[in-house]
């Protein structure tokens, strides 16, 4: 069925309108997101591949002593990881690239005992 031009005219008001509602929940969603990643109790460290900081939240201000400002961009193992461990670590690191789950548990540079869980996609 084709539509005349006024029905055309009303039916791209309608999807624009809706898209633009759409738009907005969208930016609602994230915005609400990073406010709770920015206060959830639990230490929230973002990193790229090669493991720089994007992302640092409160809780792992308090835990670690850096504030956002001082670590964005820095590579994160050398700001939280003690250097005995560094190599164990590392092979986490590297099964990571790799694409596999790995984990690790040890104190941190503040000797608060942490739980490293991690994934990359």
């Amino acid at each position: 069925m084709c539509l005349s031009s006024a029905e055309e005219e009303r039916k791209g008001l309608y999807l624009g309108l809706n898209r633009r509602r759409l738009g907005n929940s969208v930016y609602q969603v994230k915005d609400q997101l990073q406010i709770s990643i920015e206060h959830m109790p639990v230490g929230y460290i973002l990193w790229d591949k090669e493991f720089c900081v994007l992302e640092w939240n409160y809780a792992a201000e308090r835990i670690f002593g850096f504030k956002k400002s001082e670590v964005m961009g820095k590579y994160g193992p050398d700001l939280i990881v003690p250097k005995e461990v560094r190599k164990q670590v590392g092979e986490v690191m590297q099964a990571l690239r790799q694409g596999k789950q790995a984990s690790y548990a040890e104190k941190n540079l503040r000797h608060n005992l942490f739980l490293w869980p991690n994934m990359i996609r």
